[in-house]
């Protein structure tokens, strides 16, 4: 017997071919049932991509708006935009030092 690889769930986390883009933020939100950071959200047009991948793709962004990429973060869930495309809501926490 053999196994097909081709289906696996990880070949669904491959490398986007198009690029993660922001489409809203950053900007800084306080909600009154969340944490206060910065919030984005971003677009990966190729479907599911890792948590790496998304903060890779707002690493720049995050820094310049004055937090740390590499701090506390929280990513949500991906939600279908078309047929293939994922969103991803991103918070960030830690502020850079000044």
């Amino acid at each position: 017997m053999s196994t097909d690889l081709t289906s696996s769930p990880q070949q669904a986390l491959r490398k986007p071919s198009r690029p993660i883009t922001i489409i809203e933020g950053p900007t800084f939100a306080a909600p009154f049932n969340h944490l206060p950071g910065l919030y984005l959200v971003v677009r990966s047009p190729s479907g599911l991509v890792t948590a790496e991948e998304l903060v890779a793709a707002v690493r720049e962004a995050v820094s310049a708006a004055g937090y740390r990429p590499s701090g506390s973060r929280s990513i949500g869930g991906p939600c279908a935009d078309t047929h293939r495309a994922m969103t991803y809501a991103m918070w960030f926490y830690d502020r850079n030092p000044r």
